[in-house]
């Protein structure tokens, strides 16, 4: 879904197929059945050649888990990874399958053997001597960033903060909703049944 000023806040839900996130400048190499209408992707324009942060928060409960990715045009923390933007401006989130070219392939260890522009979203998030997010380099020579969604395939909600003009300056995606909330959490009721 291309993402227009008519609203300064905007709220979608993102699909994931492959149990990752990626964010990338546009035009990265795309797959060729990349359809940017979709309703289960997000083609965002930032002011253009914008350094683009992105920041993630691990679950609580499980260290192992991601939240939630915050991207932003404005610095959060010391920490953040960062890639910019194009000339346009436009970035993309969405699943890596959806917008990057090739088919992941594995050896027996489980590490990532391909080298075509899905493989390199892949390498970051399903390496097992890896993290579970980070940056990857696009065969174009940009870079982008993937993650590992939380609980993996699904939709997710994402909000789309706007300026004044109409670029975006935040993208939060958010992969296991309030940890706080015990109500409809079967968490704790799984440990108390082990005991």
């Amino acid at each position: 879904m291309v993402i227009t000023p008519a609203n300064r806040f905007q709220f979608l839900t993102l699909g994931v197929d492959s149990g990752q996130m990626a964010v990338a400048p546009l035009p990265a190499v795309l797959n060729p059945d990349f359809d940017e209408s979709s309703e289960i992707v997000a083609v965002i324009r930032v002011r253009p050649n914008a350094t683009v942060h992105v920041h993630i928060d691990m679950s609580e409960r499980d260290r192992s888990r991601t939240a939630r990715m915050v991207v932003s045009t404005s610095r959060m923390s010391h920490g953040d990874d960062w890639f910019k933007a194009g000339d346009d401006g436009v970035i993309v989130v969405a699943d890596p399958c959806y917008f990057l070219t090739g088919d992941v392939e594995f050896d027996a260890s489980g590490k990532v053997t391909s080298t075509d522009d899905y493989s390199r979203a892949c390498d970051v998030t399903c390496n097992p001597d890896g993290d579970i997010f980070g940056q990857f380099e696009l065969s174009n020579g940009l870079r982008g960033f993937c993650t590992s969604t939380g609980y993996g395939d699904g939709g997710y909600r994402t909000h789309i903060g706007l300026d004044e003009e109409g670029f975006a300056e935040t993208v939060e995606v958010t992969f296991i909703e309030d940890e706080d909330d015990d109500d409809d959490d079967s968490w704790d009721d799984d440990a108390d049944s082990e005991e």
